[in-house]
């Protein structure tokens, strides 16, 4: 088998979409004779939620983990004693390009460790962010010269949560450095969507024509398979799988269902939202926290795992979907798009009008979309699902199954496997 290196900051029992994502290349890539050692931090003590009943799917992964200072507790203090100007200055100007920088001291003596034990290893497979974690890379090519190929799950320096936040200049310029030389030096690349690509590629020149892989986040068919625990209710359940956070505050949403309920256009005692993940019920509901109607129909719940999530997707009558305007908010597709495509429900998308997120959902046949910045949209597909629900039709959609079955893990696994080749076929010539 051909060896490799994947470094991923997050992974396995770390929950969340981008520990997902790596796991499952370590759990399919072996089928493409390649066997991925992976490096990660020691989660123990990290504020990440945990789901570890991910492990049980990569029992023969050889993973190597290490220490990890997780500041994140010491500015949840320092926010709860209103100190978050502090907070941001410190995340701006101080641990750039994030606070995850904290972990590349113990990552390297963990590699010199790996590659004392491992003299045979053939590529370095980074995935970020957080993108600290790319000049891992860059350690090893230098010290071991071992070729890098560079794993873009976001966009970095063109992230819509930096370019739509005041961010200093000073900062801006040496990270847009670090990405230049980072990219400059690696063999091959992994862009999330077509767009990304045209992005980095409009940015970096140099990159057309590289090695490179375009590989969506997706679902995996086996956390489909137990049977779908759906009952219809005296309620229309609305399911929303996630955390809001920064900018992804969803008070456009609340501000069309609290007119709907204002208009008696919609039954407060038959629509429920279920949200599931860690948020703050404060950050969730914003100006109207002190709803009534609102308050009655909005029901938060902790983090669960990502089998539960399944379970509550496919226990829902629809899902919601949320990603707020701004510039580049278009080209962001979050992961749990796919994982609600599989279910089969019906997905009130309020996604940026033109954007990927948009036309995918649209494309799966299951899509009722209104921009964020379109309150009247909001209310019309809002009350299109309600409709649609009292009378029986909603659960009588019929996904695009043909479309949403590209996306099936395993079959991405198999387009990282093809550029590891190609990178290391490359290498050997």
């Amino acid at each position: 088998m051909k060896k490799i290196l994947f470094i991923s900051f997050y992974f396995p029992p770390m929950g969340g979409i981008a520990s997902i994502r790596s796991m499952n290349y370590a759990r399919y890539l072996p089928t493409d004779n390649i066997k991925p050692l992976v490096l990660t931090i020691e989660p123990r003590l990290t504020r990440y939620p945990k789901d570890c009943q991910l492990l049980s799917k990569i029992k023969d992964t050889a993973i190597y983990r290490t220490k990890y200072f997780d500041l994140n507790w010491i500015f949840k203090l320092m926010w709860g004693l209103r100190l978050h100007k502090f907070v941001r200055w410190i995340q701006q100007n101080v641990l750039i390009p994030d606070v995850e920088s904290l972990w590349l001291p113990t990552a390297r003596k963990a590699i010199d460790k790996i590659f004392m034990d491992n003299k045979d290893i053939r590529l370095v497979v980074t995935s970020g962010g957080p993108f600290s974690t790319f000049k891992l890379s860059k350690y090893i090519t230098n010290k071991y010269s071992v070729p890098y190929v560079l794993e873009f799950r976001d966009e970095w320096t063109n992230n819509p949560a930096r370019i739509n936040l005041p961010y200093p200049v000073k900062s801006t310029v040496k990270e847009l450095n670090w990405e230049s030389q980072l990219l400059v030096d690696c063999s091959g690349i992994v862009y999330l969507t077509e767009q990304m690509q045209r992005n980095f590629e409009a940015k970096h020149s140099f990159l057309c024509g590289r090695p490179s892989r375009i590989i969506p986040n997706g679902y995996d068919d086996s956390d489909f398979s137990a049977t779908s625990n759906y009952v219809p209710s005296d309620k229309l359940h609305l399911v929303y799988c996630g955390s809001f956070y920064d900018r992804q505050q969803p008070d456009t949403i609340w501000s069309a269902l609290a007119h709907l309920l204002d208009a008696k256009l919609i039954d407060a005692n038959q629509i429920s939202i279920d949200i599931y993940g860690n948020n703050n019920k404060n950050f969730v509901l914003g100006s109207f926290l002190e709803n009534p109607g609102l308050i009655q129909c909005i029901k938060l719940f902790p983090f669960i795992s990502h089998a539960q999530s399944i379970q509550k997707m496919l226990a829902g009558d629809a899902l919601l979907l949320f990603i707020a305007s701004g510039k580049n908010t278009g080209a962001t597709v979050t992961g749990k798009i796919f994982d609600y495509m599989r279910s089969g429900k019906p997905i009130l998308a309020i996604v940026p009008n033109n954007g990927i997120a948009a036309k995918m959902v649209n494309e799966s046949n299951l899509g009722f979309v209104a921009d964020p910045d379109d309150p009247e949209m909001i209310q019309k597909k809002l009350l299109e699902i309600y409709h649609l629900w009292q009378e029986g039709q909603l659960s009588k959609i019929t996904p695009n199954s043909a479309f949403i079955q590209q996306f099936n893990r395993q079959n991405l696994s198999h387009e990282l496997a093809s550029l590891i080749h190609e990178v290391t076929h490359d290498a050997d010539e």
